[in-house]
């Protein structure tokens, strides 16, 4: 199909793939020039099974910690594994390729490629198509600590208690008042070195979190055109608009004018 496209490319025909067909967009595309199809109908197994397959083929050639255990151990991984990972990835490319990355491109923690495996085979799937990687990402690197089960399992410690009722803002001036504190942070990643921030955002400076956030985005984005300036000024008021909810009494920032 892609040769006979790419040879008559002016063929009225054009594919338009999304996760989400919003109702203005489906109503125009709901007329007899267009036909509607439901990918996830036709599942995605098959697709993963070629995909995982070719990503450890290329990765074999390139690592030669694989190769050397493969000459040493036969086939890695055995058929069994590579089933075990395709039935796990669950049908979703997004979780299958955030596996991968962990299971054979992870720097830094000590482990083989052939030690991931196992590891990854572990984990809790994520039941959904459209998680997001970044999500997925901290679920498999995260280190073993107690909040571990927190990050990757989305669980609270079994020890763990909380009030049996909706919680607010209320009763912060009477924690602090008898266990006072300056924020800020250890210097230079260190430890036994805190160092106060007298610009950091506290209880009795709560609008400084919303300043803040307001001076690092025009820091990284000094002088903003066009769609990136437009989507900055709704952000910045979106996150005004949070924050003077929560505490009142701030004042919004135009850094970049209004709309």
């Amino acid at each position: 199909m892609l040769k006979f496209f790419r040879a008559n490319p002016t063929i009225p025909l054009r594919f338009f793939i999304t996760t989400r067909i919003e109702q203005h967009i489906q109503d125009r595309l709901e007329v007899p020039e267009v036909i509607l199809d439901n990918l996830d109908r036709h599942g995605s197994e098959h697709d993963i099974e070629m995909f995982v397959e070719a990503e450890f083929q290329r990765e074999a050639k390139r690592n030669r910690v694989i190769r050397a255990y493969i000459q040493q151990h036969g086939n890695w991984p055995t058929a069994y594994d590579r089933h075990e990972l395709i039935d796990h990835i669950q049908g979703s490319f997004i979780f299958g390729s955030t596996l991968l990355k962990y299971i054979l491109w992870n720097k830094g923690d000590g482990l083989t490629p052939m030690d991931r495996l196992p590891l990854a085979l572990e984990m809790n799937p994520v039941l959904c198509v459209d998680c997001d990687p970044i999500i997925i990402g901290v679920q498999l690197f995260a280190r073993p600590t107690y909040s571990s089960p927190i990050i990757r399992d989305s669980l609270f410690p079994p020890d763990f208690h909380r009030a049996a009722q909706p919680s607010s803002n209320e009763g912060i001036p009477q924690v602090l008042a008898p266990h006072p504190w300056l924020p800020g942070g250890n210097a230079d990643g260190e430890v036994n070195n805190y160092v106060a921030d007298p610009d950091s955002a506290d209880f009795q400076h709560l609008c400084r979190m919303y300043t803040n956030v307001v001076e690092n985005v025009v820091g990284l984005y000094p002088n903003p055109t066009g769609i990136l300036k437009r989507n900055l000024i709704k952000n910045l008021h979106y996150w005004y608009t949070g924050v003077n909810v929560t505490f009142g009494g701030c004042t919004e920032l135009f850094p970049y004018g209004q709309l």
